[in-house]
C-alpha cells in the first residue's frame, strides 16, 4: 500500500542526455528540413512562387487542364523561368521521407513533375495568352507601312517637288556630263541645303521653296496645273506621269507635301526586317500548339487548346497575306523611286525617313521665305512712309501747301489759318459774324461769345498768318539787326509785351476773376509797342526805340511765410 511508484522519464530529459550525449533523440516532435535542392535555386523559386495567390497543387491542376483564364501571361512567363531541371525532378522524386520536411520549392517541384510534358505545356499556354496582343501589334505595323506606301505613290505634291528638283539640278549641271539626268537618288535630297548662292543668303532648298510658292500662285489664278511629262527612272521619274488635280487653292506644295504623307514619320520607325521575322515566329509558334494538341492525352487540355489553334491559324494566315502584300508594295515603291533592293529584302523605313525629313526641311524653308518676304515688305512700307514724311517736311520748309486735305478743309471752314499759308489779301471781305457773336479786332474769326478767349485765338491766327511771309524767326532777327532797325534787346522786349498782352486778354475773358489777380494785372500792366514798318531801301534808319517805364519789372517784395498765417482750429506755437 505504501510503495513508491516511479514516474516515467520525459523524453529529452537529463537521463536521455546522459545516456547519449552525442546521439539523436528518439522522440522529436517536428521533423528537420530535408534541404534537397541548392539553396540559391530554392530561394529564387520561393521568391517567384510568392507572387502566386494559389498553392502548388492549384498551379499543377491549371497546367494539366489548360483552362483559359486560370493563369495570365505574366504568371506563365514566371513559371517558364522556374521550371525544374530533370536533375531536380529526379532528386525530389527519389525522396521517401516525411513531406513535412520539404519546403515550398521542393513541394512545387514534386507537383510539377506529375504534370505530363510540363515544359511544352507552359510554352503553349503562354503562346495562347500573348497571341492576340502580338497579332494586333504586327497587324498595325503592316497596315501602317502599306498605308504609307499608298500615300507616297498618290502624293501629287511629291511629284511636283521631285520634278522641280530634277529640273533645277539639270540646269545647274547643264554644262557638265551630269546634266540631262533621268533621275536621282533620295539621298541627294538631304544635300540641297549644302548648295548656296554666291552671297550665302539662300540655299538651293530655299530657292525650290520660292519657286513652288510662285507656281502655287499661278495655279491659283489659272485654276490648276499640269505635272511634268513622263520621264524614265529615278525619283524624278516618279515625278513624271499623269495629269493631276493640282489645286487652285493657292497653297504651296512645300506645305502640302508633309500633309499628303502623314504616315511617313511613323512608318520610318518600323524596321521591316524585324516585322517579317516576328510574323514568321508567330506562325511557327502555332505549329508547336498543333503538335501538342495532337500528342496530349488530357481531354480537357486538348479541347481548350484545340479551339484556340483553329482560330489563331486563320488570323495568322490573314496576317501573312497582309504582310506579303505590303512587302510587294515596298519593293514596287523602291523600284518606282529607283532605289536598290538588296537580296530581295526592301528597306521601306529608309525611304520613308528620307521623304519625311525632306518634307520637314522644305516646309521650314517655305516658312523662312514667307518671313523674309514679310520683313522686306515691312521695310518697304516704312521707307515709303519716311519718304512721305520727308516730302511733307520739305513742303513745310519751302512754305508750300501741305497735303493734308482734310485738315486744310476743316481749318478753312472754321476760319483758322494753317501755319505756312499765305495771309489773306488786304481788301478781302470778311465773313460777317453770326448773331450774338463779337467780331474779332484782329481780322480773324469772330468769337462766339465774349469772355471765352476768342480774341486770343484771333491774335494767334493773325500772328501765324503774318509769320508765313518770312522763312523763320532767326532770319527775321538777323534782318532786323543787319538793318539797324531792331536790336536784340528791343526784340526781346517786344516779345515780352506781346506775351503780356495775350495773358491779360485771357485773364480778362475769364468769367471768374479774383481781387488778387486783378491787383497783379494792375501792377504788371504793360503797353504794347507800336510796330515800326521797315524803312524804304536807301532811306535813313529810324530812331531807336526805348522801352517804356511800364515794361520795367515790378519792385521786389519779400515773400510771405505760410506758417505765420493763422489757421482755423489751430493755435500758433513758436518753436
Amino acid at each position: 500500500l505504501f510503495a513508491v511508484k516511479t514516474a516515467p522519464a520525459k523524453p529529452g530529459g537529463p537521463a536521455d542526455k546522459k545516456a547519449g550525449a552525442g546521439g539523436s533523440t528518439a522522440g522529436v516532435g517536428k521533423a528537420e528540413a530535408a534541404n534537397l535542392l541548392d539553396p540559391k535555386t530554392a530561394n529564387n523559386t520561393a521568391i517567384a512562387l510568392s507572387r502566386f495567390k494559389m498553392g502548388t497543387g492549384d498551379i499543377a491542376e491549371a497546367l494539366t487542364s489548360g483552362e483559359e483564364g486560370k493563369l495570365n501571361a505574366d504568371q506563365l512567363a514566371a513559371l517558364l523561368a522556374i521550371l525544374p531541371t530533370p536533375e531536380d525532378v529526379e532528386i525530389v522524386q527519389s525522396y521517401d521521407g516525411p513531406l513535412e520536411a520539404l519546403n515550398r520549392t521542393e513541394l512545387f517541384f514534386r507537383a510539377i513533375a506529375a504534370v505530363p510534358r510540363c515544359g511544352p505545356r507552359v510554352r503553349c499556354l503562354l503562346i495562347r495568352a500573348t497571341f492576340d496582343e502580338k497579332r494586333r501589334e504586327l497587324d498595325d505595323s503592316v497596315r501602317l507601312v502599306a498605308g504609307a506606301v499608298r500615300e507616297v505613290r498618290a502624293s501629287v505634291a511629291l511629284r511636283r517637288v521631285l520634278e522641280l528638283t530634277l529640273a533645277t539640278g539639270n540646269y545647274l549641271n547643264g554644262g557638265t556630263n551630269k546634266g540631262g539626268a533621268w533621275g536621282f537618288k533620295l539621298d541627294s535630297l538631304s544635300k540641297l541645303t549644302g548648295t548656296k548662292t554666291t552671297d550665302g543668303r539662300m540655299t538651293l532648298l530655299h530657292y525650290i521653296a520660292a519657286v513652288l510658292a510662285k507656281q502655287a500662285a499661278t495655279r491659283a489664278k489659272t485654276g490648276g496645273g499640269r505635272l511634268g511629262a513622263k520621264s524614265g527612272r529615278g525619283a524624278a521619274g516618279a515625278a513624271g506621269g499623269d495629269e493631276a488635280a493640282g489645286g487652285g487653292s493657292g497653297e504651296s506644295d512645300a506645305l502640302l507635301l508633309l500633309r499628303q504623307i502623314p504616315r511617313a514619320e511613323a512608318a520610318a520607325r518600323v524596321v521591316w526586317a524585324d516585322e517579317a521575322a516576328e510574323v514568321n515566329a508567330l506562325s511557327n509558334s502555332l505549329k508547336q500548339v498543333s503538335g501538342l494538341v495532337e500528342s496530349d492525352t488530357v481531354p480537357a487540355f486538348k479541347e481548350s487548346l484545340g479551339a484556340f489553334h483553329t482560330k489563331a491559324a486563320t488570323a495568322a494566315q490573314a496576317l501573312r497575306d497582309a504582310h506579303s502584300a505590303a512587302d510587294t508594295a515596298c519593293v514596287d515603291l523602291a523600284g518606282w523611286l529607283a532605289e536598290e533592293v538588296q537580296g530581295g529584302k526592301p528597306e521601306p523605313e529608309r525611304i520613308f525617313a528620307a521623304l519625311h525629313d525632306f518634307a520637314m526641311e522644305l516646309e521650314k524653308a517655305h516658312l523662312y521665305n514667307v518671313e523674309c518676304d514679310e520683313r522686306e515688305a515691312k521695310k518697304a512700307r516704312m521707307a515709303a512712309a519716311a519718304k512721305v514724311r520727308e516730302q511733307e517736311m520739305s513742303k513745310r520748309r519751302a512754305g508750300g501747301p501741305i497735303s493734308t486735305g482734310a485738315a486744310a478743309a476743316d481749318s478753312a471752314r472754321s476760319g483758322h489759318v494753317q501755319p505756312g499759308a499765305p495771309p489773306p489779301p488786304v481788301g478781302a471781305a470778311r465773313k460777317p459774324p453770326p448773331p450774338g457773336a463779337t467780331a474779332s479786332p484782329f481780322g480773324g474769326p469772330a468769337s462766339p461769345k465774349p469772355g471765352f478767349g476768342g480774341a486770343a485765338n484771333d491774335e494767334l491766327a493773325a500772328k501765324l498768318a503774318a509769320r508765313a511771309n518770312r522763312a523763320n524767326l532767326v532770319d527775321g532777327v538777323a534782318e532786323g539787326m543787319a538793318s539797324g532797325q531792331l536790336s536784340l534787346a528791343q526784340r526781346r522786349q517786344n516779345s515780352f509785351a506781346r506775351r503780356g498782352s495775350v495773358n491779360r486778354r485771357l485773364s480778362a475773358s475769364s468769367p471768374v476773376a479774383s481781387p488778387v489777380a486783378a491787383a497783379a494785372r494792375e501792377q504788371t500792366k504793360m503797353t504794347v509797342l507800336p510796330h515800326t514798318p521797315p524803312p524804304p531801301p536807301g532811306g535813313p534808319p529810324p530812331p531807336p526805340l526805348s522801352p517804356p517805364p511800364s515794361l520795367l519789372p515790378p519792385p521786389h517784395r519779400p515773400p510771405v511765410r505760410i506758417s505765420s498765417l493763422p489757421q482755423p482750429g489751430k493755435r500758433l506755437c513758436r518753436r
